[in-house]
């Protein structure tokens, strides 16, 4: 079944910790470049945290007794959105804030903060980490949306720039990167660090297209390139 290239959801809870382990749920958190601000992990790598308020649920039953907003030292708990699906190559939208997903799951549950507070963990297969894009404040009840782009057919693009296309993506299998296309500017877009991959699209492309890299767009640029453009191929990102 083809993901749509929308997925709306909702923040149900906002949450901030002092100290790693559980967090507190507060009225409203502002988020910066570097993360949460106030949160013990502003400037870490993982700079804000995502849980599906379904998984909450899920570990309340098993648990057999309530589960809070932050147990698992989310900053935002979602409800609506299928993480597991959607979290790769994506943009997460809500208000004025732009994330950009990277990591699902953390290491060592087992023995993190959270479990030695409450006993257990399930950060290790449901949360999500991103990078902050673009700031602003962010509260319970607001919309949220994860966008991706297009998914590739055969049909998506014509003439020299379809045939461009295809070409890439027989080239590039196996190679672990993404690679999108905004037919409007005749523009490619790569994502990942495969250096092969991408001298093999720069030398390709480049003649007759225009080929940028996704780590050098700012927050609007990539928002473009996934509300107008396709993904030619994608690979162990």
């Amino acid at each position: 079944m083809t993901l749509p290239r929308i997925t709306e959801g909702r923040i149900v809870a906002v949450c901030i910790g002092d100290e790693p382990g559980p967090k507190r749920e507060v009225s409203e958190i502002e988020v910066v470049a570097g993360g949460v601000v106030g949160d013990c992990h502003f400037g870490g790598a993982r700079e804000v945290s995502l849980l599906p308020k379904e998984a909450l649920d899920r570990a309340a039953k098993a648990a057999d007794r309530a589960l809070s907003a932050g147990t698992f030292a989310e900053n935002i708990l979602t409800e609506g959105i299928d993480w597991a699906k959607v979290w790769r190559d994506s943009l997460v939208v809500a208000g004025e804030v732009v994330l950009e997903p990277h990591q699902r799951g953390k290491e060592h549950c087992g023995v993190c903060s959270v479990a030695k507070r409450i006993g257990f963990c399930i950060g290790d297969e449901e949360l999500v980490f991103c990078r902050v894009l673009r700031g602003g404040r962010l509260k319970a009840g607001m919309n949220l949306k994860v966008l991706r782009a297009d998914v590739w057919n055969e049909h998506a693009v014509s003439g020299e720039l379809g045939e461009a296309a295809r070409f890439l993506r027989r080239r590039l299998r196996k190679k672990h990167i993404s690679l999108f296309l905004l037919p409007q500017r005749r523009l490619f877009v790569t994502k990942g660090q495969d250096e092969s991959a991408l001298s093999l699209v720069q030398s390709f492309a480049e003649k007759r297209f225009g080929v940028v890299r996704w780590e050098e767009m700012d927050a609007e640029g990539r928002l473009e390139t996934l509300q107008r453009g396709i993904c030619v191929y994608r690979r162990g990102l």
